[in-house]
């Protein structure tokens, strides 16, 4: 197997297991995450190439079964890792939380101690929704720790599945390291169906409102909180109503989907504030413009009647 080029400041493991055959020769960085396996067989000479030549290095002898990996989390999760992946979050402005100090940098091994319970939390801003609050949960995956994991994703250029995954908490932990923050924001939106119907978006504690439409009773828009998951500027709309009459509506803008096929957009009514849609959420095209500046992936969307 070909040599790859190995970053500076990384370990050379010779590694055992069962999966590996034999014995192997890794390239991990300082945190134990693997970058890449260069040979596999008999023990090598250590200068066969210019890639190795070139690198300092350090050897080091493991059995990878033993050594400690990243968990994995998803929605209803429980337990230390949960709440350190939360206070990760937090500190990188993921979550519209602080906490009293910062943490160090995750690790395999750390992520899974308990913080002290001297570690207090408190809501960034004093205008944080009650419907917000109301989501939030320490140390339990919820819908309001997987939106936050899905703007992290979204923003690190990885797949955006809400779920902690190793990659997920290898970027965190270099995020953390070099102090690289959420460059978007936190924004939540709630809508409101009771007559007028509202949509309120919340950023960084300052609110705007507008009147809004959602779906008619042969179509509603359902009870819940989502995270937006898919958006497009402009996006041309079609299907079949509830009467079995196809509808074709072009170029739909600002498009924002929290719930299915249901999603925040732009759409000309002669008037607002009552069911009209077929179950998404219509705003003035003025202030979904407004409101698609402020809503991201990830973004909590709370529908209540």
């Amino acid at each position: 197997m070909a040599n790859i080029p190995i970053p500076y400041g990384s370990v050379i493991i010779r590694a055992t297991g069962s999966f590996l055959g034999k014995h192997a020769y890794i390239a991990m960085n300082l945190k134990a995450s693997v970058i890449g396996m260069f040979y596999i067989g008999p023990i090598p000479k250590l200068a066969p190439s210019p890639a190795l030549v070139q690198t300092r290095f350090q050897i080091a002898e493991i059995n990878l079964a033993s050594a400690p990996r990243w968990p994995r989390l998803s929605l209803g999760m429980k337990g230390a890792a949960v709440a350190n992946l939360q206070m990760a979050l937090a500190q990188l402005g993921y979550l519209p939380i602080a906490y009293g100090r910062k943490i160090s940098p995750l690790t395999p091994s750390g992520v899974r101690q308990a913080p002290a319970a001297s570690w207090h939390w408190h809501w960034q801003y004093q205008t944080t929704p009650a419907t917000l609050k109301a989501l939030w949960s320490r140390n339990q995956y919820s819908v309001v720790t997987e939106g936050a994991v899905m703007q992290f994703q979204y923003q690190n250029g990885l797949t955006m599945t809400g779920m902690a995954t190793p990659k997920l908490f290898d970027r965190i932990s270099y995020d953390m390291t070099h102090n690289l923050r959420n460059r978007q924001g936190y924004s939540y939106v709630l809508v409101q169906k009771h007559i007028p119907e509202t949509l309120t978006l919340w950023f960084d504690g300052s609110t705007v409102t507008s009147l809004t439409n959602t779906g008619i009773p042969q179509s509603p828009t359902p009870d819940g909180t989502t995270p937006v998951y898919l958006r497009y500027l402009s996006q041309d709309m079609s299907g079949v109503n509830p009467w079995g009459v196809p509808y074709n509506d072009p170029g739909v803008p600002y498009v924002s989907y929290f719930n299915g096929g249901d999603a925040i957009h732009g759409f000309v009514r002669a008037a607002y504030g009552f069911p009209q849609s077929l179950g998404c959420v219509e705003l003035p095209v003025q202030a979904a413009r407004i409101a698609w500046n402020y809503i991201h992936y990830g973004t909590l969307v709370t529908v209540i009647n």
